[in-house]
């Protein structure tokens, strides 16, 4: 059996150089667009490796923000859950449920 899918190392086709050119033309004129039109080259490939950079950067810090968000609106709700249940338990008619603190053992 012969295995069709390429190796890292193996030249790219015409396919996939079309597919790269334009992923890197298109962030490319954006930079560019944003640069005075006397920039060079150079200097635009420079910015747009910083660019790059800076955006995986703030896509790190949004997943972080969302992952956490998430996570505390889950336990912040299964915790209100717990204090609703106890609060039903401990209520007798006609009194308000007794409220402990470690500090009063």
């Amino acid at each position: 059996m012969t295995d069709n899918k390429p190796k890292k190392t193996d030249p790219l086709t015409p396919e996939e150089m079309i597919e790269a050119t334009d992923m890197f033309m298109e962030r490319f004129n954006i930079v560019q667009h944003r640069m005075s039109g006397l920039a060079k080259t150079e200097d635009i490939l420079k910015v747009m490796e910083n660019v790059a950079k800076l955006g995986h950067k703030l896509r790190a810090e949004k997943a972080e923000e969302k992952r956490l968000e998430r996570f505390g609106f889950v336990k912040n709700a299964e915790l209100d859950a717990i204090d609703k249940a106890l609060d039903k338990e401990g209520e007798t008619p006609g009194t308000e449920p007794a409220n402990f603190y470690l500090a009063d053992f």
